[in-house]
C-alpha cells in the first residue's frame, strides 16, 4: 500500500494544481444520492484535485473563450482522474474514477441544471481545496 503523500505526488504529476484526499465517511451534508458510497459502496477515501483557469476569458465581451477553455480544462481534468486511477491500479488500490462534468444522471431541464454524480463541491471542500461560499460555490482563497 502507498500513503497518502505518495497518492498527492502522483496526482501532482499529472498536472493537478490542487489536490488532497477526503475520507468518504466526512460526505454525511453532501445531497443523499451523491455520496462517494452511492457510486461506490466499498469507497474509503476520494482523491480531489483541481487545474486552474486562465482569468482573463471570464472578462472577455465574447462567452466564446472562456467556455473554449472550461470545455479543455474539463477534459484535461478527467484525463488526469484516468491516467492516476490507472496508476492506483497498478499499486494493487481499486480506485474509480468520477467526470468533472457531463454526463449527468440528474438533470432539471425546466432550469437547465445538471449535477455530477458525486457533489463535487463538497469533495474540494472535505479535501481541503477550499472553502463553501454563501453562494454554495468551492472557493479557493489563491485562485478563486
Amino acid at each position: 500500500m502507498i500513503d497518502s503523500k505518495e497518492v498527492k505526488d502522483i496526482v501532482r504529476s499529472f498536472g493537478a494544481d490542487l489536490y488532497g484526499i477526503a475520507p468518504a465517511k466526512r460526505f454525511s451534508k453532501a445531497p443523499k444520492g451523491f455520496r462517494p458510497n452511492d457510486i461506490y459502496k466499498d469507497c474509503k477515501s476520494v482523491i480531489v484535485f483541481a487545474k486552474r483557469l486562465p482569468t482573463e476569458p471570464l472578462f472577455a465581451s465574447n462567452c466564446v473563450p472562456y467556455t473554449w477553455v472550461n470545455n479543455i480544462i474539463n477534459q484535461q481534468v478527467d484525463g488526469l482522474g484516468i491516467e492516476v486511477t490507472l496508476r492506483l491500479e497498478e499499486q494493487g488500490i481499486r480506485a474509480v474514477p468520477i467526470p468533472s462534468d457531463e454526463p449527468y444522471e440528474h438533470w432539471e431541464p425546466e432550469r437547465s441544471y445538471g449535477r455530477a454524480i458525486l457533489s463535487l463541491r463538497h469533495a474540494g471542500y472535505l479535501g481541503g481545496l477550499g472553502v463553501l461560499g454563501k453562494n454554495t460555490l468551492l472557493i479557493n482563497k489563491e485562485l478563486g
